[in-house]
């Protein structure tokens, strides 16, 4: 595998070593990583471009009299002479010959195996759109051979009129850039990021409406609306001796990390709390008197931790400006000449009017033992059936078909796959498109190959890997199974490594078994992936959080909240407890430790709250909780409230125009002074509750008095009463 830490620069081309190189420096390996990209050049060095500039002979709605296309291929590859030193001086630091041995020392350089990539192209991109239409690309590169990137850029008639001139002499005004992604095994580093977010968002309101018959009503609203949020991120990197001793290594490592941790927070980010709308704070129909209370608590917390040679997916960005081709010469050395490369035609001409398909096969044809792929396509125009296509037998090859447009741009492919060593090929299509790039890639070639390799095992630990894969996909593919050992010795598999003569649509299965060397034995369950090469990683190489956060008094009521936290993967054996103590000044913690899986594992605790007057310690049984925060606390128990039911039942609203009750509590030597009120009428409920804390669980007496306005104009009052009853009922007194 591909070390991220071992490199060095030769010719201005980055040079990576592989891990193998440590244990045979005689046969090392190296993988290239070139400068920046270039135009593609064909098999005598001249490049494959074209520009295009058009003239439109009649008026169009938009004003524009003509335009033009510049038609290239881009491609990220070492330049042969270029390759030629890099190999020699690689060469030049083999160490000398061993004639026991039964092999001369020799450099390999192998290509890097991207996972993915995309390619984008920049040419007078300016807001507004003046000079360009639209960029025609894939946006992906082949991966494979010279990561060939096709490009159609489509100019506006100003555009075509600078690009002409633009494009020649020296210099250059192409900018081209590769997101490419491959696997790489760092050193021994010590990475570890966190973040948490927290955000709290309370509403309260109140609404008292006394209706009055002989005098102006009265309307009192209060209203405390809060919203508290707050996030800490922190990251630490380790580089060990290696780090140390390569800053800019160690830059590029912290760099990596960032963006690592920056897009797990993008994935986990809280969303914001939306505050009471203002239809939701209005009184509500035949409602006099209102409390809402609502509060809403968010928590994210987000970890990074990476430890000794894990390996992890990089993504290199190589970029440049290409040069003019004016600039370049053939191989012969004859300079190349804008006039061999350049047309100026009108719009009359029907290739503007024309279906343009260029197909390539997304494949390393070597190591998949394909033949070759027979690509057929053709399209219904005008002048009848057009054909094109043609035997493709490298991932740089492209095949097209030209044809004048007729009502529709949609074309049919079919494609044939033959193989090496097989008497059976496949034929799949006919099918349809629109796109002018069209790519088979590997899944539509019926091959089903796994490359597997380990990741960050440590085979000091493990003794071996047991994998068990298999695939199909219903009638068209039967289920096939493959089972194989990864060990220190044999530490990499090719699983299935056939042809399956059918494109490959599911993802694989697969279980994992670690046999320790204590004996133990740790399984992942099953897993899935679609992915060419698969990376077997450590049993631990996943890491659980438990976050634990307080609520409530802690000043003067709860102590201390212990809590005993145990966390069980049964079928692995695999046991981890902790035990964290919770207080005023310690009122959150967070729990991090390895794990073989989460899913099918159980997380209980048991809680023991301690208080500050010295009463007895309150215990929580042990429960199973599937969350990964807990929020602990407790209110305290002796808090006593006031509770008062106030019932009109007894009232005849044919005689009763409306009834108002007043309740006052008053607790002058804990200054506390509490009222209510409450206004009943024909169709309103009849019952009407109130509440008050009491600091003094002693006194409970309070006073109530009401008023009833009844239909012929009179009132009878209730004068004010003392009790501690909890029901008040309520009825017209005699006249």
């Amino acid at each position: 595998m591909m070390l991220f830490y071992e490199r060095q620069l030769i010719e201005g081309v980055t040079v990576f070593s592989d891990e193998k190189n440590a244990s045979d420096p005689a046969h090392p390996i190296y993988y290239l990583l070139p400068e920046q990209p270039r135009f593609r050049l064909d098999e005598i060095g001249r490049p494959v471009f074209r520009f295009i500039k058009y003239r439109v002979p009649i008026e169009r709605a938009d004003g524009k009299k003509g335009g033009g296309f510049v038609i290239f291929d881009v491609e990220f590859v070492v330049p042969a002479d270029k390759l030629a030193k890099v190999k020699a001086a690689l060469e030049a630091q083999l160490p000398p010959p061993d004639p026991r041995a039964p092999e001369p020392p020799r450099v390999e350089l192998a290509s890097i195996a991207y996972t993915k990539g995309t390619a984008s192209v920049l040419l007078f991109q300016e807001s507004g759109g003046s000079l360009i239409e639209k960029v025609h690309s894939p946006g992906k590169p082949s991966l494979y051979g010279n990561n060939v990137c096709s490009v159609t850029v489509e100019l506006t008639d100003i555009g075509a009129a600078i690009a002409e001139q633009a494009l020649q002499g020296k210099g250059g005004v192409v900018q081209v850039r590769y997101d490419l992604t491959c696997a790489v095994k760092l050193p021994d580093v010590k990475i570890d990021g966190h973040f948490h977010a927290s955000q709290f968002y309370s509403f309260y309101q109140t609404i008292d409406t006394d209706w009055n018959l002989w005098s102006e009503d009265s309307y009192r609203e209060t209203l405390r609306e809060q919203l508290i949020q707050s996030e800490a991120m922190s990251l630490t990197v380790d580089g060990g001796p290696i780090g140390a001793a390569n800053p800019d290594l160690l830059a590029e490592l912290k760099s990596w990390a960032q963006k690592a941790l920056e897009d797990a927070i993008e994935r986990n980010m809280i969303t914001a709390a939306t505050p009471v709308g203002a239809d939701d704070r209005k009184l509500p129909d035949g409602i006099e008197d209102v409390t809402r209370d609502i509060r809403n608590t968010k928590i994210s917390d987000v970890s990074l931790r990476v430890r000794e040679k894990a390996v992890i997916e990089w993504s290199p960005a190589p970029q440049g400006t290409l040069p003019n081709i004016t600039s370049l010469i053939d191989t012969a050395g004859n300079p190349i000449l804008w006039t061999d490369f350049a047309t100026t035609v009108s719009a009359d001409d029907p290739f503007f009017q024309a279906v343009r398909v260029r197909a390539s096969v997304n494949a390393d044809f070597k190591a998949l033992k394909l033949h070759s792929v027979d690509v057929a396509l053709e399209y219904d125009s005008p002048d009848g059936l057009k054909t094109g296509g043609g035997k493709v037998t490298s991932p740089d090859q492209v095949v097209a078909l030209d044809a004048y447009r007729g009502a529709h741009n949609r074309y049919r492919y079919s494609y044939k796959v033959n193989y090496l060593g097989e008497s059976r090929a496949i034929d799949l299509g006919p099918l349809e498109d629109t796109a002018p790039f069209l790519t088979i890639n590997v899944g539509d070639l019926g091959f089903l190959a796994v490359d597997v390799q380990p990741g960050d095992v440590n085979f000091d630990q493990v003794a071996s890997v047991f994998v068990s894969m298999s695939y199909e996909d219903g009638a068209a593919v039967a289920l096939l199974e493959d089972e194989f050992t990864l060990t220190k010795a044999t530490p990499s598999h090719r699983a299935f490594d056939r042809v399956i003569f059918a494109p490959v649509k599911q993802p694989y299965r697969y279980h994992v078994t670690y046999r320790m060397t204590d004996g133990k034995e740790l399984t992942t369950g099953e897993l899935t992936g679609r992915a060419p090469r698969l990376f077997i990683n450590d049993p631990f190489s996943a890491t659980a959080t438990v976050n634990l956060r307080t609520w409530g008094n802690l000043d003067d009521h709860v102590k201390e909240i212990i809590v005993e936290l145990d966390y069980l993967d049964d079928a692995n054996g695999y046991r981890r407890t902790y035990t964290s103590t919770l207080s005023k000044t310690h009122p959150f913690d967070t729990w991090e430790f390895p794990v073989v899986r989460e899913a099918g594992t159980t997380l209980s605790y048991a809680v023991l709250y301690t208080f500050h007057d010295g009463r007895p310690p309150v215990e929580v049984p042990r429960a199973v909780t599937g969350e990964r925060t807990l929020l602990l606390g407790l209110e305290p128990p002796d808090k006593v409230k006031l509770n008062v039911e106030v019932l009109a039942d007894l009232i005849d609203f044919t005689k009763v125009k409306l009834a108002k009750v007043s309740l006052q509590y008053d607790d002058p030597d804990n200054d506390v002074h509490e009222t209510a009120s409450a206004v009943f009428r024909a169709g309103a409920p009849t019952s009407w509750k109130w509440a008050t804390d009491l600091k003094d669980k002693t006194r409970k007496a309070y006073t109530w008095s009401a008023t009833f306005y009844l239909t012929d104009g009179t009132h009878r009052d209730v004068a004010s009463t003392t009790t501690s009853d909890g029901t008040v009922v309520l009825e017209v007194p005699a006249a």
